[in-house]
């Protein structure tokens, strides 16, 4: 069964930012407010997309985008992408296995390199895993 389309939440202003943070003075009050956490298409002032995120109406940080296409959902399938994408760059690119059997001093998964503000997975190591999820919706 297919999940529900995500709310639409409208901006204020005109949108000349390739930063993933949209603060709450720029969105327009949704008529039905979405739970914090919850994923939503994110609209300009003329309706043109802008992306799909996390939203979260108790942060100074509206929303946190995660994906620039309309045609691709922010699922489970989409994180698993994400964090293989992550794996496939630090093992298979970077060869950090290849210097030690820990990364210590590098994150499985960042917000920078990884284009997204919506993890930090730290310190693998051997089977273990710490993390931070420094949005709502990943708590």
């Amino acid at each position: 069964m297919d999940a529900p389309a995500p709310t639409t939440v409208r901006l204020r202003n005109a949108w000349r930012s390739s930063h993933p943070w949209i603060f709450q003075k720029l969105v327009e009050k949704p008529a039905v407010r979405p739970k914090p956490g919850s994923i939503v298409d994110v609209v300009g002032v003329e309706g043109d997309w802008i992306g799909r995120g996390f939203y979260n109406g108790h942060s100074r940080i509206a929303v946190r985008l995660l994906e620039s296409d309309p045609d691709v959902a922010v699922d489970a399938e989409w994180f698993a992408r994400k964090i293989a994408d992550a794996v496939h760059l630090r093992r298979d690119i970077l060869k950090l296995d290849a210097v030690s059997d820990a990364w210590h001093d590098s994150m499985l998964v960042c917000r920078k390199p990884d284009r997204g503000p919506w993890l930090n997975l730290r310190h693998r190591c051997r089977r273990w895993v710490q993390h931070r999820a420094n949005t709502i919706g990943l708590r």
